[in-house]
């Protein structure tokens, strides 16, 4: 079928209604740029056909299918001519995004019911879309393509592109429709105490139970030869961006030339490589070993350790995530709880009080203490309080002032004719005049406003009903 040279597949369904069976044509088509599902469902077999014929047409249109409808044949790169777009160079963002000479279309997964108008049109050949100028992303530059060879061995790589996408089709290699696909495969190295547990057909991704080991075999406490230090490594994507599953070696033919050739690899686990894990062992150093606090990059390892932490760095069990992203859902509640327990998996004794810390960036020396909402609270009202004590004291001291004021005003003296009092003092008046006035205006209307402010920062910020309550409603600690 002409659709299939296209990434495109009609499933004739028969169906059961109540006005007898209906055949119904479902026709699905691959984006290679996003990987979405163009879908459509008709009774109709024309409709489908016209479908079929719109969406080839477009193809026509804008890719330059040939007169058959098939996708023209990517011619095979030279090996020793430089190619275009080097398949092992991931990272890079593509210049445009027209198809290299070499490349093939990608694949996805699938979305039903999205019409062709709605998604890209389908571009064999293409790949990831380079951000436009001006813009930046935490991911523009690792854009990768949707078929990434990188890492494979030459000649399956040269094998792989030889072939059109009707021959990957036929062959179930492509990936489209949930068929195998070929990539980069390397192999994990194992420890005669080691069983791979799981491993994907076509996957890059493993599960192994063994000892601790943390990289070559004899590193970790499996490697040292500890008992009671047994693991379950769950690793998806080993060896990072472009794993390796041969290496290149030099060799001396009889002639006495030397060449390099390619011979299969076995990969260690790298704990700052691999892509996505989860890492369970009996007895490990989890920070040593995924390179936390003082033992990242930039801590240094010479440095006293705080008595406080001693017991908490090595020789634990321990469970560590680690992946680009992580996300802890629930549906209802989420608790983090520590010192469950008087022992630890070693048997000791839990003497120390081990806390929660969030750290960001991974800078342990800008750690910070928690604050406990309801004390904080309780804090900052009897501060509040003192506030509103001292207000009212100082508007308190102002009235009695205004007394004084008062009486130095009309204050008199005996003159020494006759004893006649003498008048007030002019200056005496006026000035206490305009002091009365003023603590009127200005330091009681201020006592006054100051009160009401802190009745309103109360109100706002430390009472539950409160527009800024200070504390959560929903998250809490100890």
């Amino acid at each position: 079928m002409v659709g299939e040279k296209a990434n495109i597949q009609i499933e004739k369904v028969t169906a059961v209604t109540a006005d007898g069976p209906k055949t119904l044509y479902n026709v699905e088509a691959i984006d290679a740029e996003t990987g979405q599902t163009l879908s459509k469902t008709t009774l109709d077999d024309p409709l489908a056909a016209d479908y079929l014929a719109e969406h080839l047409n477009k193809l026509h249109n804008d890719h330059g299918l040939d007169e058959e409808g098939e996708i023209p044949e990517s011619p095979v790169p030279d090996a020793d001519a430089a190619p275009t777009a080097d398949p092992d160079t991931p990272l890079e963002a593509p210049p445009s995004s027209s198809a290299a000479p070499g490349q093939t279309p990608a694949t996805g997964g699938t979305e039903s019911g999205i019409s062709p108008s709605e998604s890209p049109p389908y571009q064999p050949g293409a790949t990831a879309k380079p951000p436009k100028p001006g813009t930046t992303s935490a991911s523009s530059a690792l854009s990768k393509k949707a078929r990434d060879l990188c890492g494979m061995a030459k000649d399956r790589k040269t094998e792989f592109l030889r072939l059109t996408e009707e021959q990957l089709a036929e062959q179930k290699i492509n990936g489209v429709f949930g068929n195998k696909r070929v990539q980069s495969k390397p192999k994990r190295k194992k420890a005669d105490s080691e069983v791979i547990a799981g491993e994907g057909v076509d996957n890059n991704a493993f599960i192994v139970i063994g000892n601790d080991r943390t990289g070559k075999l004899h590193e970790g406490y499996g490697g040292k030869g500890h008992t009671q230090c047994d693991s379950i490594d769950l690793v998806a994507g080993m060896g990072g961006p472009c794993p390796q599953e041969v290496e290149k070696v030099k060799t001396t033919l009889a002639s006495g030339e030397e060449i390099e050739v390619e011979r299969p690899k076995d990969g260690n686990p790298n704990f700052f490589i691999d892509a996505a894990r989860i890492y369970i062992s009996q007895k490990t150093d989890v920070d040593k070993n995924f390179g936390l606090g003082e033992f990242g990059p930039s801590g240094n390892k010479e440095a006293p350790r705080d008595p406080k932490k001693i017991g908490k760095y090595g020789a634990k069990s321990a469970v560590v995530a680690k992946a680009d992203n992580i996300r802890i859902i629930a549906r209802e509640s989420l608790q983090i709880v520590t010192g469950t327990d008087k022992k630890n998996s070693q048997g000791g004794i839990v003497r120390g009080k081990s806390g929660i810390e969030i750290v960001a960036m991974n800078k342990y020396e800008e750690l910070q203490p928690m604050v406990l909402g309801d004390n904080l609270i309780e804090l900052l009202e009897h501060i509040v309080d003192k506030i509103d004590d001292l207000t009212k004291i100082n508007n308190g001291y102002a009235k009695y002032q205004m007394k004084f004021n008062q009486a130095v005003t009309h204050h008199t003296h005996i003159s020494p004719f006759f004893g006649i009092p003498t008048l007030p003092s002019e200056i005496v008046i006026k000035g206490g005049l305009k002091c009365d006035l003023e603590q009127t205006m200005k330091t009681e209307m201020s006592s006054l406003k100051q009160l009401t402010n802190l009745a309103g920062l109360k109100m706002n910020y430390l009472i539950d009903s409160g527009e800024k309550f200070i504390n959560s409603r929903l998250n809490k600690c100890n």
